[in-house]
């Protein structure tokens, strides 16, 4: 299916839902409810000055449940949207979908907003995303596994990435290469659910008046020097033993923490396939958890 060459103009713009009125109101709105197979193009499309979107996609299961299909692949492509009530783009199904390319900027809210929906590779690239109201990318209220940000550029936004109440499970979040100028905040997570994998490298932030990545509830830095203090204390006090099974004792005990948490850090960083090996202390996991803390 293949959606392209279509402008949409001050379309939705009667529907308010903060004055009682319909959830609707996009430029371009696409449900992806009965689309079993089908793989769904947008592009080269222009959406300006629509009512709460000026593109969405959306499953129809939190409405009707016989509808329950999701798009097995969704690429907005080369899109512009501007100038909407709410939000630029607006993401809340489909799986293996793309965003690449486009350009949202003007929006009262946010410019791509994702949420509230279960799915698996989300990539959002090349793409310029600028003034607007709030925030550059929404990602809200999502169990994911699977999401790429890269090699887009952010001028001008409140906050340019923005994670929200995270759904616990949710992991493989990579976000590298992008550009973040004049915003007060670059990144934010704001979620008690922390994603079980996360790689920010190969960004640049100019001039991000607060911070350029910050998190409510951790700082890697601390979990970072306590993993390395734990360590070396381990070895040292193996070196210090008098007797030979107190050093095989603590050197085995340390080896081992050690061993898992480089396997769950390469994982992280992307040198090694998924293991399934946890973060001593820190993971998921209640057998895991309870060895640690034996140890």
């Amino acid at each position: 299916s293949y959606i392209t060459n279509v402008t949409a103009k001050n379309c939705g713009t009667g529907y308010d839902v903060l004055t009682g009125g319909s959830l609707g109101g996009a430029g371009i709105g696409i449900g992806t409810g009965a689309m079993e197979s089908e793989n769904l193009v947008i592009s080269n499309c222009m959406a300006d000055g629509n009512g709460h979107y000026g593109i969405f996609l959306e499953h129809q299961k939190l409405f009707e449940s016989t509808l329950n299909y999701e798009a097995q692949g969704v690429t907005i492509s080369n899109c512009i949207s501007k100038n909407n009530r709410y939000y630029g783009i607006g993401v809340r199904g489909g799986k293996n979908v793309i965003i690449d390319s486009c350009q949202s900027y003007g929006n009262q809210k946010h410019g791509i907003y994702c949420y509230t929906l279960e799915t698996h590779d989300l990539t959002i690239s090349n793409c310029q995303i600028f003034g607007n109201g709030e925030h550059g990318i929404v990602i809200y209220d999502m169990l994911m596994n699977g999401l790429k940000i890269h090699n887009n550029t952010f001028l001008n936004n409140n906050q340019d990435i923005h994670f929200r109440s995270l759904k616990a499970g949710t992991g493989n979040i990579m976000i590298n290469s992008n550009y973040f100028e004049t915003s007060k905040v670059g990144i934010h997570f704001e979620s008690p659910n922390s994603p079980d994998y996360i790689v920010i490298q190969d960004n640049m932030f100019t001039g991000c008046q607060e911070l350029g990545v910050s998190a409510q509830g951790g700082n890697t830095c601390i979990i970072s020097s306590l993993f390395i203090t734990i360590i070396y204390c381990g070895f040292k006090i193996a070196m210090n033993c008098e007797d030979y099974f107190g050093k095989y004792l603590a050197f085995g005990i340390t080896f081992g923490l050690a061993f898992q948490t480089m396997l769950n850090l390469m994982v992280v960083v992307g040198l090694i396939p998924v293991t399934g090996v946890t973060l001593p202390f820190l993971s998921y996991g209640g057998s895991s958890l309870l060895i640690s803390l034996i140890s």
